[in-house]
């Protein structure tokens, strides 16, 4: 089995600025040691290359410690090794968006194969004409623009694909995890999870970001997640 969570508003919390909380961590690192698998899949940079400069994951996850990463919303996986999965040209590209964004007063910060634009939902139609290649991708009001080719369904099919397919469990609570979603076998949505990832998902945990993610190890671990009726045969 393995277990995709999302990070922001599902492992911690805003108003902890995002920083992950210790016993949230010692639960996931608990879950690993006994043998199992578990992915942080993030929109967060692996490191900051430009604009404000905003809190890598490394920096807010402390001393969590997955089986590996899928950073950037897709575009890069650590595991025993990193794997960029984005194009040069894009790379190249972001370069321009970042010119724009700083013409337009529009703050931004950038990773290496994505650029953020937090709390810019009425800034969408700005956004939308700056972007003429890749996409923008929404968590909530925070703006993503990334490549068009990358999101974090790409990312999981990269772990299977180093990994081999296997059973998949999914947990997430924002637009940014539809495609996170339509990889796994189980779909789990955090409480606080927006209305529209409530609705497609199998499972829909009484406890919100952190304490959801505990909610759900304990009750993998006491059998009570009904694997074998959601999984294609």
């Amino acid at each position: 089995m393995i277990i995709f969570s999302d990070y922001d508003r599902t492992l911690a919390m805003k108003e902890d600025g995002f920083e992950i909380r210790e016993e949230v961590a010692d639960r996931v690192n608990a879950f690993v040691r006994n043998g199992g698998k578990f992915f942080v899949v993030t929109g967060r940079e692996k490191k900051n290359t430009g604009g404000i400069r905003r809190k890598t994951i490394y920096e807010l996850s402390g001393k969590l410690s997955p089986t590996g990463w899928i950073l950037e919303n897709g575009g890069i996986i650590v595991l025993d090794r990193e794997i960029n999965l984005v194009e040069r040209e894009w790379i190249d590209y972001m370069d321009e968006i970042s010119e724009e964004l700083y013409k337009e007063k529009i703050e931004f910060s950038k990773g290496e194969t994505i650029i953020f634009a937090d709390n810019s939902y009425d800034k969408k139609a700005l956004l939308e004409k700056i972007v003429k290649k890749g996409k923008i991708e929404w968590n909530t009001k925070d703006a993503m623009i990334l490549s068009s080719k990358i999101n974090k369904g790409v990312g999981i099919d990269e772990v299977f694909r180093i990994l081999g397919k296997d059973v998949s469990i999914g947990i997430g609570d924002a637009q940014n995890d539809i495609s996170l979603f339509r990889k796994v076998d189980i779909k789990v949505a955090v409480n606080n999870a927006l209305p529209c990832i409530k609705e497609i998902a199998d499972i829909v945990l009484n406890n919100s970001a952190g304490y959801g993610v505990i909610e759900l190890l304990d009750l993998i671990e006491e059998n009570k997640v009904k694997i074998e009726d959601k999984i294609v045969k």
